[in-house]
């Protein structure tokens, strides 16, 4: 995706979270080890950061890190998560577009229907799409796309082969549309969740302790109507 971003002369950050070790708490952050074409690229700028145990494929250092890009002029930043789960979703609350990369082989029919990260990914791209299996696997994810609401935007398919660089250009034109189509409201929700946190942080320091105690379990729930009902607005 870096090569074909800047063919067409957008300058793009890679930002790729790497699992922590549990036990030694190190981490390997070999992500760049792969993208050694673009190191002396100007128009690259690729950081490795440490998950340091916190869950839900992220980093906390993310939301900071991708404020510190945009700010410097980067046109496109990818992020990628530790390799997520079903259940690690918080990447959809930082990225414009959730990409799901899928491969050949790691599940039957019932592992594309479960809940979670497949729900919520805007692009859903079956890479080593050379090895046999893969329009096998990209059957199942559009079957799965069937169980979706019918009010829910319904995402491509596309299949790559990184090795041979094929379906990249149809994944880079996918990723540009669904940009186009949910990115300006993701924008908003995540401005209007800033706001609202720092009027909620500003109401608390403004109480006594024990009135800011109470208002913890009581400002949470009306945290989250509030976001609800200005992304509904």
């Amino acid at each position: 995706m870096v090569t074909v971003l800047r063919r067409s002369g957008a300058r793009v950050a890679v930002l790729a979270v790497d699992p922590s070790s549990p036990v030694s708490g190190g981490a390997v952050l070999g992500d760049r080890t792969r993208m050694g074409m673009h190191t002396c690229d100007p128009g690259v700028f690729i950081r490795s950061i440490a998950s340091r145990g916190y869950v839900g494929g992220l980093t906390r250092a993310v939301p900071g890190l991708i404020d510190a890009v945009d700010a410097a002029g980067w046109d496109v930043v990818l992020l990628e998560t530790v390799g997520s789960g079903q259940s690690d979703i918080e990447i959809t609350e930082f990225a414009d577009v959730a990409v799901l990369v899928s491969v050949p082989g790691l599940g039957d029919d019932l592992q594309a229907i479960k809940s979670g990260v497949l729900e919520l990914a805007d692009v859903l791209v079956v890479n080593k799409a050379d090895l046999p299996g893969a329009d096998n696997t990209a059957r199942q994810l559009e079957r799965m796309l069937r169980l979706r609401r019918a009010d829910a935007v319904r995402p491509t398919v596309i299949r790559t082969s990184a090795e041979h660089g094929t379906g990249v250009d149809d994944l880079v034109a996918a990723v540009g549309k669904a940009t186009r189509a949910v990115g300006p409201v993701r924008r908003l929700r995540r401005e209007l969740v800033r706001e609202a946190e720092l009027t909620f942080v500003r109401r608390l320091r403004e109480q006594s302790l024990d009135e800011a105690c109470t208002a913890v379990f009581t400002g949470a729930r009306e945290f989250e109507d509030v976001v609800a009902e200005l992304t509904r607005s």
